[in-house]
This record gives C-alpha cells, structure tokens and sequence, in this order.
C-alpha cells in the first residue's frame, strides 16, 4: 500500500503490476554500493515470467537498523542535499523512481540492514 500511496502523492502514477520479490540487504565495515540506477532502458527478456517485457518503476528501500548501530551507510540520491537523518531512521521507507542515480555511502563502523524492492511495468508511454 505504501508504494501505492507515494505513486499517488508524487504524482507519478507510474503504471505497474509486477513486484520483485523484496531483498534483504546488509552493509558492513567498508561495504558500500556505489553511484547506479535500478531501471534499464529496455525491458527484460530472459528473466522469470512476471518480469518479462518489463521494466523497473519503483524502488523502496526499507531501514532495518537502528540509526546508533552504525556510521556511514547513508543511501544518497544524485544532485540532492536530502538530510541524511529522515532516511536513517529504523523503519523508515523510501519510495522512489527506479531512474534516479542513487548509492550507498561506504560504512564506517556497525552494520546495516535494509529491505529493498522494485515495482515492474510496461515501458513509459
């Protein structure tokens, strides 16, 4: 419902009908994940059959950690100053265009965990 809910509010009303199965995500000391986008240009092809012909729409992320837990880490958007805070706290969920360039900064100290996930659909109109 909360993909749903932001699709709606942003006004994006991006059309989709497909979500990937959610993927448990743990960053430790050093691990990061640097600067990409969730979504292709073209469809997929050789994948499971609910992906097939396409593409990723939404990307959420879920924090599972406490924001004491660890330093660093922090999931950044291209060409944004968004405070690092709001995205930090446990249990917050961040719902946002696959096409956004995005990262996760590298962890200095602690752990952390997260859900991420992707909504699929047709290619834009």
């Amino acid at each position: 419902p909360y993909v749903k809910l932001a699709n709606n509010l942003a006004g994006w009303n991006f059309d989709w009908d497909w979500t990937e199965q959610a993927q448990f995500t743990k960053y430790g000391l050093n691990e990061h994940y640097g600067w990409h986008c969730d979504s292709y240009s073209e469809p997929y092809q050789d994948v499971p059959q609910g992906m097939v012909g396409k593409i990723r729409k939404l990307s959420v992320t879920v924090s599972l950690s406490d924001p004491e837990d660890y330093e660093g880490g922090d999931l950044e958007f291209l060409g944004t100053q968004i405070k690092q805070e709001e995205f930090r706290q446990q249990g917050t969920c961040i719902i946002f265009p696959s096409f956004l360039a995005h990262k996760v900064s590298k962890v200095k100290s602690g752990t952390r965990y997260a859900i991420v996930g992707w909504v699929h659909g047709p290619t834009y109109k």
